[in-house]
């Protein structure tokens, strides 16, 4: 039970930590101003990486339905079992 909630305290923190960061994704856009295919999982990991923030890509989850153009959008991060870290990410011109 000690470790369960250490590893639970652990991913709050974690949450929290990636709650208070806004990392931007670099897409080759249109003239219209929409990105060419969509941002990645992948993406996102690498960005949060760069923000300090290691996760693994399959723990990310795009909340956003349309993230297909720039703009800021919504995604969260499954930490831990129940314990998810909600986070915008800011889709940019190349």
């Amino acid at each position: 039970a000690h470790k369960e909630a250490a590893k639970v305290a652990a991913a709050q923190e974690l949450a929290a930590k990636i709650s208070s960061v806004l990392v931007k994704v670099a897409a080759k856009v249109s003239e219209t101003g929409k990105i060419y295919g969509s941002v990645t999982t992948a993406q996102l990991a690498d960005a949060l990486a760069a923000a300090g923030i290691e996760v693994d890509k399959k723990d990310i989850t795009v909340v956003s339905e349309d993230a297909k153009e720039l703009g800021i959008y919504d995604a969260e991060v499954k930490c831990y079992k129940d314990v998810k870290g909600a986070f915008k990410f800011e889709i940019v011109a190349e």
